[in-house]
């Protein structure tokens, strides 16, 4: 269900003032409101108190619907002169709760959950939960819009989640920032409790203030992680550029440091700009902490880089964790100690009871314990795993075993620190006690990187159902015994991870078991079918899912790639490619995915299978062009239409006249595009693709667009939109909305202008070539309304996108229309300037949402 809390902001000063009666009439008329907008759209009122409210409701779409009734009603009601209007505050969220036996209240951790969402809002703002944004999806009401507000820690709760705003213009649009307890942040909330550490988390909080560079050392398996998350948890206040977490350990190319980094902070590329000197510039004028995990498989060149950043970014504080220090110059090593015997114990205690609430149950277990804790040196990672062994045995037995196992493995592996054997003793004596089965599925699932799905280690672990277990039982069995990790997720199906060096441990004993080479190949596979259902969907109206389902994967499609590439089978990848770079360009990662295209195509191998080559081929032709390299994507499009013309796949040719008539469009030649959208068109009739058809009639309608024949173009594309919005594609609904609002405007409709660039701008969400786009056309709409300051300052912003993403304008060189900063420039004059500079250090939310009150009605 759907919780609905509010207030009155300011409610008792707002009282003192007005005194009793003029409240109590104030409030009365507030309670009425709330009661009508709540009941009529299908909500209970729960209970009033104060000048709270707090409802429910069985749907999202009816809390908001509430919400908005309910802000507006107040907005419209007339105030007498010098009677304040009461600004009122709205938080939503859906979850679960349970009715108490009363029958008339509601309890449960969502609800609470609720109420610290209302919290976080100011007077004048309905402040959404993710799960709520969800369920509303694109059905929010009339002349309203969901902005982001990006991931926050409230009070009580602290997993930061992301927020949202529900902004009626005019009504709920107060542009303060949110009341949460945090700066931005990403830090992860541990599955389970952090134990101890208080002493060192005291003395590294003084460390980090006078030293920009921690680095916290030790072998894998002492808490380097956990620590580095709970000392920079204890001091995210005091940094208001964020603090954030990157995980490393599923990266070995050096070159993906610094865009690891920058896809943490959200920062886009630059054209023909490195993406680290992009970061850089991001970091410069702020105060921010990174935590940068696991970084030893990249020394020692991001050592260099880590100095380079914090020259270049004074605000800059980073906290390492490395099994290795950096040696750089300001750095402070801290070696990680082991936990002290109370604190092992405790840590014992704490994660045994999660398993069985009378693990230890006596002096007696609890003198074992400590004689464990002892035994494992305080290791916590070998502390975790011995704990785990409480459901199938108590700790007298646990203690006996470890000492037999640990006395046969100090014979060996000399060449490793004690504690490094103690650990990895205690890692073996876990593994033997699992079944054949489970410890197949243990070795098989290394291959994985970044976390993995259980449906996906069923295809790569036991494909043929060969084991007696179900996969999916193995590995809660192994999460059961510490050796693997579960994560819930937004979409309801957990995701599972290991520790690093539990990782390391199970590709020794794959590796070992020959087993290697096909548990490669099947997740490459895997991740490959991935890819190709995913493919065409990016445009389609499930494209943010599918588009959140790449960004979970990742790590895991880069070691598909990277795998064809070692194993000499680079079709493998340039399918890959050829499916998800529309999630490259969405994403704004064109240099990665140029990387790859490039690595790919060049491979000895590369010309073996012609299909996967032409995909390929698309591929870096649509890259090239949204990262303005037009001379690349014209002779990479040329490639494909030939090899294509060879084959004699008509299908394949039709694509690559499609794709090659856009060369005609940046290079403005009418002649050239019109001859390859006409064959385009031609072959996609024959074979019967109505997709296809209706994306050539669209190129074509570029022909008028280039002759400034605007009124032509209309004509031929309100057509086209019908079809699209019939095969749900929603990528070229949104485009072909843009190409019909653009004619309007320049056909001075603006009536129609404005209703196509609302619809567009309502399917834009995270997209930024979509973004700059809709920034362009509102600024020449407020140019064309006289609001030539407004059009500046967005002229200014779309600039600004432009610049920081590196895609391609395509209003500009797509479209060619006027640049509105030219335009604007000629009727205000040097004093431009300082609008576009306004406009520039605008947010994105900020200028969409300045767009959209620009696009409504008149």
């Amino acid at each position: 269900m759907t919780f609905l809390f509010s207030d009155i902001e300011g409610s008792t000063r707002l009282a003192q003032d007005l005194g009793d009666e003029i409240w109590s009439d104030l409030l009365r008329d507030h309670d009425r409101k709330a009661d009508v907008a709540i009941s009529s759209a299908g909500g209970a009122i729960v209970k009033h108190e104060g000048d709270g409210v707090f409802a429910v409701f069985s749907d999202a779409i009816g809390a908001a619907s509430a919400a908005v009734t309910f802000c507006r009603s107040l907005a419209e009601e007339p105030r007498a002169a010098g009677l304040p209007r009461p600004r009122v505050r709205v938080g939503i969220h859906t979850g679960d709760g349970r009715l108490m036996d009363t029958g008339k209240d509601y309890v449960g951790i969502d609800v609470h959950y609720a109420a610290r969402v209302a919290a976080a809002a100011n007077g004048g703002q309905i402040a959404v939960s993710d799960t709520t944004r969800e369920r509303v999806g694109e059905r929010l009401p009339a002349g309203t819009s969901l902005i982001s507000m990006g991931p926050r820690r409230l009070k009580d709760f602290d997993e930061p989640r992301p927020i949202h705003l529900l902004v009626i213009p005019g009504v709920a649009d107060d542009d303060r920032p949110l009341r949460t307890i945090d700066a931005p942040t990403n830090l992860p909330t541990p599955p389970t409790n952090f134990v101890g550490r208080d002493e060192d988390v005291a003395t590294l909080r003084g460390i980090l203030s006078d030293t920009r560079l921690l680095t916290l050392t030790g072998p894998g398996g002492t808490g380097k992680t956990r620590l580095g998350l709970g000392l920079a948890s204890s001091v995210a206040d005091g940094y208001p550029g964020g603090t954030w977490f990157v995980d490393l350990a599923p990266v070995r190319d050096t070159s993906l440091f610094h865009s690891t980094i920058a896809a943490a902070l959200d920062v886009r590329e630059e054209p023909g700009v490195p993406i680290s000197r992009t970061l850089q510039a991001h970091l410069r004028p702020i105060d921010a902490l990174l935590v940068l995990d696991n970084l030893e498989q990249l020394l020692p060149q991001s050592a260099g880089d880590i100095a380079d950043l914090l020259r270049g970014a004074p605000g800059l504080r980073i906290i390492v964790t490395s099994r290795e220090v950096l040696r750089v110059s300001g750095e402070y090593e801290y070696q990680v100690p082991p936990l002290d015997p109370a604190d092992g114990v405790r840590l014992f205690v704490d994660r045994a009871r999660l398993l069985r609430p009378d693990a230890v149950s006596n002096d007696d277990d609890l003198a074992d314990v400590k004689r464990i804790v002892d035994r494992l040196e305080g290791l916590p990672l070998a502390i975790e795993l011995a704990a785990a062994r409480v459901r199938s045995f108590g700790p007298a037995t646990i203690l006996a075993r470890l000492e037999t196992s640990l006395d046969l493995l100090a014979g060996g592996a000399r060449d490793l620190p004690e504690r490094q054997r103690t650990l990895q003793g205690a890692i073996s004596w876990s593994h033997d006690l699992l079944s054949e089965d489970e410890r197949a599925i243990f070795r098989r699932v290394a291959v994985f990187s970044g976390g993995w799905s259980a449906d996906h280690a069923q295809e790569v672990v036991d494909p043929t159902g060969e084991l007696a277990v179900p996969v999916v039982d193995g590995l809660e069995a192994l999460s059961d015994k510490s050796l693997v990790r579960v994560r819930p997720t937004d979409h309801g199906e957990p995701r599972f991870e290991r520790h690093t060096l539990l990782r390391e441990f199970a590709l020794e004993r794959l590796q070992d078991s020959g087993e290697r080479a096909g548990c490669e190949r099947r997740h490459a596979m895997v991740f490959l079918a991935l890819a190709e259902s995913a493919g065409p969907n990016l445009t389609g109206k499930d494209s943010d899912r599918w588009r959140d389902v790449l960004e979970h994967e990742q790590h895991n499609l880069r070691a598909a790639m990277r795998w064809s590439l070692t194993a000499d089978e680079p079709w493998v990848g340039m399918r890959i490619a050829a499916a998800i770079w529309r999630y490259w360009q969405h994403e704004s990662q064109l240099s990665e995915a140029g990387a790859w295209t490039a690595e790919l195509l060049t491979h000895p191998l590369a010309d073996r299978d012609v299909r996967a080559r032409i995909g390929a081929l698309s591929a870096a032709g649509g890259i090239a062009y949204w990262a303005n390299d037009f001379p690349t994507s014209r002779a990479v499009y040329e490639e494909r239409l030939a090899l294509a013309q060879g084959l004699g796949d008509d299908r394949l040719i039709a694509e690559a006249h499609y794709e090659y008539g856009f060369v005609g469009i940046f290079d403005q030649d009418v002649a050239l595009l019109r001859e390859h959208e006409t064959q385009a068109l031609g072959l996609f009739e024959r074979i019967g693709d109505p997709d296809g058809m209706v994306r050539a009639r669209q190129a074509l309608v570029m022909v008028h667009f280039l002759a400034k024949e605007y009124d032509e173009a209309r004509a031929l594309e309100v057509v086209n939109l019908a079809e699209f919005r019939r095969i749900g594609e929603r990528y070229g609904t949104s485009d072909s909305l843009m190409l019909l609002a653009v004619a309007s405007i320049f056909s001075d409709d603006l009536s129609a202008g404005r209703s196509y660039l609302t619809q567009s701008l309502r399917l834009t969400s995270g997209i930024a070539t979509d973004q700059i786009a809709g920034l362009v056309i509102a600024s020449h709409l407020a140019l064309r309304s006289d609001r030539t300051v407004d059009g500046a300052r967005l002229a200014g912003a779309a600039q600004q996108v432009t610049e920081q993403t590196g895609l391609t304008n395509a209003a500009l060189k797509v479209l060619h229309v006027p640049d509105p900063a030219d335009v604007a420039r000629e009727r205000l004059g040097d004093q431009v300037d300082v609008l576009l500079a306004e406009g520039r250090a605008m947010t994105i939310q900020a200028a969409l949402e300045l767009a959209r009150e620009i696009a409504a009605p008149s």
